[in-house]
């Protein structure tokens, strides 16, 4: 402590310096890790929560889906299946069209696999029949659409049958609730119908479905389950949420694990400081690690002094950027806004990443290996001065004093 803090003096400049730079790198990583596990954490959520845990499906429509829902229900691991059928529809409000997703649901079956009503802005879900429709809160503010309206519906299926003399009618559905999952790619343009009405618009024949949708019971496997499934449904696709978005979530971990190690050269950078702070105090002090060393210290014993000069500058840094770091991912939404304002963009968040304010996920393993990696570099920085020390000779040292 003597060495970091001299005598007569409140602080070391150098030892202050070092820490500081050691801090601004944890800071930096700690930052971007727990940013970059809130950005996975939310996004692994959302597509849980829209798309459900396991999907079964086919290339051909499934007939007769109950029976087949009987069978997956029969699996221990299963607690919930229900039907859906998709498709893209034509919808118009007054003058305005659009071409939503759609996606026809059974409520009842679909609220056991969905938490489809902690998504409802407005309306009523449980009202959804064959002639109501609900639509999402991007598509709902681009047609201008609220609840109570009745909106105007093209099936693919009127679309063939164009060039015949028969006049097609649209279908009106009336709007009975708005939902918002906070998931932009859901949002923007989407609309759930009831399963028979969407069975009626694709010319589908009652107990037909595109799939079925899986909850598993909690705790279970889902790569085990989906192995499972596989062996016992060898004519349909059966698919965990993980396979069905594996090019996407490869990328945001590959994203983290290339941000990550371009940071860890602002450490490197770090502990070069240190390792030149340590080097100047070796030249400053070699009186006095003459002086120790005439008075029976040995050289290791010196020597381990600047290990454990390097090791205290990494635990006092690391806490204090831990401390920096949670302080500004407290208020990083009031920074972002201040810094949005300076560059003047505007909701990129939910533009380009799909959600409204910036998320966030502490790790207790991303913590540890920060907190490891940082203590780490430290001491080695510590190594090079320790080595010189190493080769100081005592009567020399003294001698030139």
């Amino acid at each position: 402590m003597k060495y970091l803090f001299p005598t007569g003096k409140n602080f070391s400049f150098l030892s202050v310096v070092s820490i500081f730079g050691v801090a601004l790198g944890v800071v930096v990583l700690f930052v971007v890790n727990s940013v970059m596990d809130g950005f996975q954490w939310e996004i692994r959520s959302k597509i849980v929560a829209t798309q459900g845990q396991v999907r079964v499906d086919s290339n051909n429509i499934i007939h007769n889906f109950e029976v087949i829902r009987r069978r997956l229900l029969n699996y221990p691991f299963v607690e919930h299946a229900a039907p859906y059928a998709m498709g893209v529809l034509m919808v118009q409000f007054g003058n305005k069209p659009a071409f939503p997703f759609a996606k026809g649901i059974d409520i009842e079956s679909e609220a056991k696999v969905l938490p489809l009503k902690n998504f409802i802005s407005a309306g009523d879900v449980d009202a959804l029949d064959d002639s109501a429709i609900i639509v999402s809160s991007g598509l709902a503010n681009a047609l201008e659409i609220r609840v109570g309206d009745s909106v105007e519906v093209y099936s693919p299926l009127m679309l063939q049958d164009l060039q015949s003399d028969e006049l097609l009618l649209p279908r009106s559905f009336d709007v009975i609730a708005i939902y918002n999952t906070g998931w932009n790619q859901v949002d923007a343009n989407s609309v759930l119908l009831n399963l028979r009405a969407m069975q009626e618009l694709f010319g589908m024949e009652d107990g037909d479905s595109h799939g079925l949708t899986l909850k598993l019971r909690n705790g279970e496997n889902l790569e085990k389950s989906v192995t499972k499934l596989r062996e016992s449904f060898p004519g349909l696709r059966i698919l965990g949420w993980q396979e069905m978005n594996e090019d996407f979530l490869f990328v945001l971990k590959l994203e983290k694990t290339m941000m990550m190690f371009v940071l860890l050269f602002i450490l490197l950078v770090a502990s070069f400081s240190i390792a030149s702070s340590l080097m100047i105090a070796v030249v400053k002090k070699r009186r006095e690690i003459g002086l120790l060393c005439s008075f029976g210290a040995s050289k290791r014993d010196v020597s381990l002094i600047f290990l454990l000069e390097g090791f205290v500058i990494g635990v006092f840094g690391t806490a204090l950027g831990l401390i920096f770091g949670y302080t500004a991912l407290a208020f990083r939404n009031n920074i972002l806004a201040i810094l949005t304002k300076l560059v003047g963009i505007n909701d990129f968040l939910l533009k380009f990443y799909d959600f409204a304010q910036l998320p966030v996920k502490y790790s207790v393993d991303g913590i540890a290996t920060i907190v490891a990696f940082t203590i780490f570099v430290c001491c080695l920085a510590g190594l090079i001065p320790a080595l010189a020390v190493a080769k100081i000779n005592p009567s020399y040292a003294l001698r030139n004093e």
